[in-house]
């Protein structure tokens, strides 16, 4: 059989191209092995293979400088170029089918890590848009909330100017009706000068636990006694509608029913409560409509989760339901 150095100078350069590329692969399957984090087993075969890569290119380019310049490591050329050039053959065959192999199995490898680090990143991704939606609805919402909130202090401020500008023209209006010798002048001009600095923004806030005794003294002022049925609640915000509802039904009771009683009903249950309020004045003449101060405290009322009803037949009757889960 013919012998490996025997061969043409053509046929050792195609076998030095073979060799040469293989250890190149060679080196490749040993830095991925590394990089990869593979088993010892795996990097020793790696190791192994390019060992013997290299070893046969040594042979290989020691048969070709011994025939061209007669130079090379005796020990390299003497044993691949005394081996038939078949086992040669295999031998690359065999380093190339390993390779093969080692890539086939490198690359399984990196499937396998890559695949659970890209669905992670898909997740992420889907994660990180649905936070920027949520985000956007919150900056949505914290300006609507601050829209709300400057309508609710607008409207607060509208309801006490009309409450307080009409308690003060009603009282002007039955301090011009009586004798001049029951006329109480200091108290009228109290009214006005605690109207005016609340018109100026200069008035003191009043605590819930005397907004009642001020309505009184309200009513007093216009000749209204308020007649209360039931019990008026302590404090929050059903409290807040009830009063509003009263100052409303007090300027209405003087200026369109012409009366001087107030009457409020409030019943309460486990489940609800009601507040009706109507007067001894003047049956209205046609349906009520709803505007000015009767608009603003329907506006109140609803924000605050109450129902709102008003009756003009048989007689004027407004009533307030609130529901169980209110605050009361």
């Amino acid at each position: 059989m013919t012998l490996y150095y025997e061969l043409s100078v053509a046929a050792h350069i195609f076998f030095g191209v073979c060799a040469l590329t293989l250890m190149i692969a060679a080196v490749l399957v040993l830095v991925s092995a590394c990089v990869l984090h593979l088993r010892c087993r795996y990097l020793i075969l790696s190791s192994a293979l390019l060992f013997e890569v290299i070893f046969v290119l040594q042979g290989i380019a020691d048969v070709s400088l011994k025939e061209i310049k007669n130079l090379s490591f005796p020990f390299f050329s003497d044993i691949i170029g005394n081996l038939p050039y078949a086992a040669v053959i295999l031998l690359l065959f065999f380093s190339a089918a390993a390779e093969v192999l080692f890539l086939a199995y490198i690359i399984r490898v990196k499937k396998s890590m890559l695949t659970p680090q890209y669905n992670l990143n898909k997740e992420l991704v889907i994660r990180n848009k649905r936070l920027s939606s949520v985000n956007e609805r919150l900056r949505r919402y914290s300006s609507e909330i601050e829209h709300v909130t400057a309508e609710k202090e607008i409207l607060a401020a509208k309801i006490r100017v009309h409450d307080d500008v009409g308690r003060s023209l009603l009282a002007f209006r039955s301090y011009l009706a009586k004798p001049m010798s029951e006329r109480d002048r200091n108290g009228l001009l109290f009214l006005w000068r605690y109207t005016i600095s609340v018109m100026k923004k200069e008035a003191v806030t009043v605590a819930q636990s005397n907004d009642w005794e001020l309505l009184l003294k309200a009513a007093e002022a216009v000749d209204v006694k308020i007649e209360l049925r039931g019990e008026l609640p302590e404090k929050g915000n059903i409290r807040a509608v009830i009063t509003a509802a009263i100052h409303e039904c007090l300027t209405n009771t003087v200026k369109h029913a012409k009366g001087n009683r107030l009457y409020m009903n409030i019943k309460s249950s486990d489940t609800s409560l009601t507040a009706e309020i109507t007067n001894n004045g003047e049956q209205p003449k046609g349906e009520i409509k709803e505007t000015g101060g009767l608009k603003n405290l329907r506006h109140i009322a609803e924000s605050a989760g109450v129902a709102m009803t008003v009756e003009s037949t048989p007689r004027f009757l407004l009533r307030l339901d609130f529901q169980k889960g209110d605050e009361i």
